[in-house]
């Protein structure tokens, strides 16, 4: 079963489930309602008070109405995901201003509509990006690499670090140009095995300190650039040569992301070279030792 598979079997479970809780909370009603009435009748005969018929009366508004409340609640989710599902059609990734104009909600309760069914993992993997503007239904907001070294420099990058795989991520689903978005692909299995390094050999988090303070977030900034000239709706003269000038950038983007990477395990292969050496010496000491 392929992911959207998933996410539309989800929320036809949802809708079930909705029903149910209807049909349930119209019984409690309607049995405790009726219980009530018998209870309130039989206190009329018996000259007692009505104090009973009273509390069953309360306890059938009180659940009848909170099983009503949820069904509703879960069938008007489900509604809304497959409005979403077909207008977004195979995209994975769309606008958030185009959503608006196909379902003519406003923008707050689109954002409302999408953070909602995402709680409820209607979407498998899907994320609003940080402004609201634009919604991905295959991209998640998980944390790439979990934040728990011990090491204080080591989380703090780390941290910083999977905000930034997260926008690259972001950016190679919203960017149309093969050639740029195959770059990024590259530079996040670089990004990807850097901070896996770092995430292993906390220790190392000062070697990574110019890859995470200039190099990456300035890569990601011209890639943003690019996206946005990109999505221009009128292309002129200057917005080509500005991107044609990105793309031209590209080889130096990979080149100096390996070089960093390569730099960082030419540290791990000075430290191997030391641990030898060590051991080498320790295993001629022993061969001469009475």
């Amino acid at each position: 079963m392929d992911l959207m598979q998933k996410q539309n079997k989800s929320a036809e479970n949802a809708r079930i489930y909705g029903i149910t809780q209807i049909v349930a909370g119209g019984a409690i009603l309607s049995l405790f309602g009726a219980a009530a009435l018998v209870s309130r009748v039989w206190a009329w005969f018996t000259h007692r008070p009505g104090t009973f018929s009273l509390l069953l009366l309360l306890f059938g508004i009180a659940a009848g109405s909170y099983f009503l409340w949820r069904g509703i609640d879960n069938l008007s989710t489900a509604a809304s995901y497959r409005k979403v599902r077909q207008a977004l059609g195979d995209s994975k990734y769309i606008r958030l201003a185009d959503l608006e104009h196909m379902l003519g909600w406003s923008r707050g309760q689109l954002v409302k509509t999408l953070q909602g069914q995402i709680r409820r993992h209607y979407w498998s993997e899907a994320c609003l990006d940080a402004q609201n503007s634009a919604f991905m239904p295959e991209l998640s907001a998980t944390p790439y690499l979990p934040v728990d070294t011990g090491d204080t420099k080591a989380d703090e990058m780390l941290l910083g670090a999977n905000s930034r795989i997260h926008d690259l991520m972001a950016l190679q689903f919203t960017i149309q140009d093969t050639q740029v978005t195959n770059l990024i692909e590259q530079l996040l299995v670089i990004t990807k095995q850097l901070y896996g390094y770092i995430h292993s050999n906390p220790v190392k988090a000062r070697h990574g300190n110019r890859f995470s303070d200039y190099y990456l977030p300035t890569v990601i900034q011209v890639l943003k650039d690019y996206q946005n000239l990109e999505s221009q709706g009128v292309q002129s003269s200057s917005i080509l040569a500005s991107m044609q000038q990105i793309r031209e950038a590209l080889p130096a983007f990979d080149s100096a992301f390996r070089q960093q990477l390569d730099g960082l395990y030419q540290d791990k292969a000075l430290d191997i070279s030391v641990e030898i050496k060590v051991m080498q010496n320790t295993l001629d000491d022993a061969a001469f030792s009475p």
